[in-house]
């Protein structure tokens, strides 16, 4: 399954930036790795902090993790790693809108 879905997700992220617009089907495979996120959010912290991760910027020490994990996988099941504090912020803040 990984590796039919990620590399969906890595497209959907390939031009993906604030205030961008994206097609349906990018939409939903952004509402995806968003899902993803939030259902395993309190797991990342608590992870991150036995890990002693760091924090990056704006982002928490589970959201680092979340992105490390998130290209690791890419890094195995797609052409490039391409998920990045800013994307996941945007994401997360929803701040691009769909077609």
């Amino acid at each position: 399954m990984l590796e039919t879905v990620i590399p969906v997700w890595t497209d959907a992220l390939s031009s993906f930036s604030a205030k961008t617009t994206v097609s349906e089907q990018d939409a939903v495979a952004l509402e995806q790795i968003e899902q993803l996120y939030s259902h395993s959010s309190e797991r990342l912290q608590r992870r991150a902090e036995l890990l002693g991760s760091g924090k990056m910027s704006t982002l928490e020490k589970g959201h680092v993790l979340f992105i490390v994990l998130f290209r690791n996988l890419q890094r195995k099941f797609a052409e490039k790693a391409n998920m990045n504090p800013h994307k996941l912020r945007v994401l997360l803040d929803d701040r691009y809108s769909v077609d």
